[in-house]
């Protein structure tokens, strides 16, 4: 029993042996034939791959410009695959500026597979300044701008409503979200229209328009049943503004001119306009200021440095304060007050003519007429005296007003008759008792001698005797009712 077994076991190794002895040698005509078929495949494409950023891209390849500043150029075929954000995409999803990844067989430059990844958009504000197509700038602070183009898909909207970039205006605050790059790509467009502020005096109304004049200028703005006009805090019509009244005004510069968007109204109690006379029209008795008629009647004061003079004394260019009063449509100057700017100068009085009532001096070397009226002051020392109290040769300030007419002498003051004066010239001249000189601001002045005028050369003592044609000097003198006194003549070598 035992042998059997022990036989039967035997017989089973070696049939184990024979059978993997067989399974040894059909295996190796398997692996040769494997290895012939694997042979003759053609071996496997090498790839690599490259990043940077898409320069360029069609629906048939793309470019990537690298960090290193070197460009590659590849070609899609059709077994190209695409992946834009993580997701599959198409070729058309893949757009300039993207960042890429290329797989590509370098021997034919074509790509195998691209990844690519929009990059991060940014935001900017500033005033809109110029379009041209789809091209646009921004002006930032400091002046500075900066361009973009529009994508195709982007949209561009204005106070909340679709729009395009023709509508946009140099008055519009702009919002731009947009990828930057060669060009910078705008995406979105967000436009807000900025009101202007101006305040000045209502000077017309029309039916849907009214002008207002302001510090700089005239401003001619229309209203619609949209515009939000209130006078003294009542919600009114255009029709209840006056002319006079002040207003505060926000409005918008639109193509077809400004547009109020808001008119505040104020109905003043003493109407008053300040401006420079535009006209001045004697014979119907008006005069404008800011586009503003005013009519002058018998209760009409109009002052002059505190004078009053006449319509016709107005003149073009005068700078005017005018309080007025409405009489229906009618504007009624109550008084005007011309603002004048004074001058001053010094000179020597050269001529006096109480005829003519004119005064010349020589000033700077030049003559110099100025008219003179009732209310011009002449003080000669702490005195008050006429034009015919002045004379030749006196010292004196002149404040002055320039009209239409004349050189309109306000003040004048001249140095007192016994006082210590002195000048210094030339003798062109010289008398028994007398000398003239020509001073330095080109007048000629002569002086009398006496007894007590004293006379030096290089401070020691001299004579009138001494003194020659051509000398230099200088004269100290008083004025006494138009004789100039020589008190002390220096005489320079």
């Amino acid at each position: 029993m035992r042998k059997g077994s022990a036989c039967g076991r035997v017989n089973l190794v070696r049939k184990s042996t024979r059978e993997a002895a067989m399974g040894k040698r059909l295996l190796i005509p398997v692996l040769l034939v494997a290895a012939m078929v694997l042979w003759s495949l053609p071996a496997a494409a090498a790839t690599t791959s490259a990043s940077g950023t898409v320069s360029a891209a069609t629906s048939t390849g793309l470019t990537l410009q690298r960090q290193n500043g070197t460009s590659l150029s590849f070609t899609y075929t059709g077994s190209t695959t695409f992946q834009k954000n993580g997701v599959l995409a198409t070729a058309g999803n893949i757009l300039v500026n993207d960042r890429a990844e290329v797989k590509y067989d370098p021997s034919t430059m074509s790509a195998t597979a691209v990844k690519a990844w929009t990059p991060r958009s940014r935001k900017i504000t500033g005033m809109f300044g110029s379009a041209s197509g789809n091209t646009f700038t921004v002006v930032l602070g400091r002046g500075r701008t900066i361009s973009f183009e529009l994508d195709s898909a982007a949209n561009v909207v204005k106070d909340g409503v679709l729009s395009s970039l023709d509508q946009l205006t140099s008055t519009d605050q702009v919002q731009v979200t947009f990828v930057a790059g060669s060009p910078n790509r705008a995406f979105t467009v967000k436009a807000r229209t900025k009101p202007l502020h101006a305040s000045g005096t209502v000077s017309s109304v029309g039916s849907n328009f009214f002008v207002l004049t302001t510090r700089k200028g005239s401003l001619t703005l229309s209203v619609d049943s949209q515009t939000d006009i209130q006078k003294s805090g009542n919600v009114v019509s255009l029709s209840s503004l006056l002319l006079g009244d002040r207003a505060e005004v926000k409005y918008v510069a639109s193509g077809s001119g400004l547009y109020a968007l808001q008119v505040r109204g104020d109905d003043p109690d003493d109407r008053e306009v300040k401006g420079l006379v535009t006209s001045v029209d004697v014979g119907a008795g008006t005069f404008t200021v800011n586009g503003m008629t005013f009519e002058v009647r018998s209760e009409t004061s109009i002052e002059r440095d505190d004078v009053l003079i006449g319509l016709s004394d107005l003149a073009v260019g005068n700078f005017v304060e005018v309080k007025y009063i409405l009489d229906g449509t009618d504007l009624v100057a109550i008084s005007v007050e011309v603002k004048v700017q004074k001058k001053k100068v010094a000179g020597t009085v050269v001529a006096v003519d109480t005829t003519a009532m004119s005064l010349t001096l020589q000033v700077n070397g030049s003559p110099m007429v100025f008219c003179v009226d009732s209310g011009t002051e002449i003080k000669k020392g702490e005195r008050r005296v006429s034009l015919g109290d002045l004379a030749p040769g006196d010292v004196a300030k002149v404040e002055y007003i320039q009209t239409a007419s004349c050189n309109l002498a306000r003040e004048v003051e001249v140095e007192d008759e016994h006082e210590d004066l002195e000048v210094e010239g030339q003798v062109t001249a010289k008398g028994p008792a007398d000398f003239t000189i020509l001073a330095h601001n080109g007048v000629s002045l002569t002086f009398q001698v006496d007894g007590s005028t004293i006379f030096k050369r290089d401070d020691h003592p001299a004579s009138f005797s001494d003194l020659q044609v051509g000398d230099r000097v200088e004269v100290h003198y008083v004025n006494t009712g138009g004789t100039l006194l020589a008190t002390k003549v220096e005489i320079e070598d």
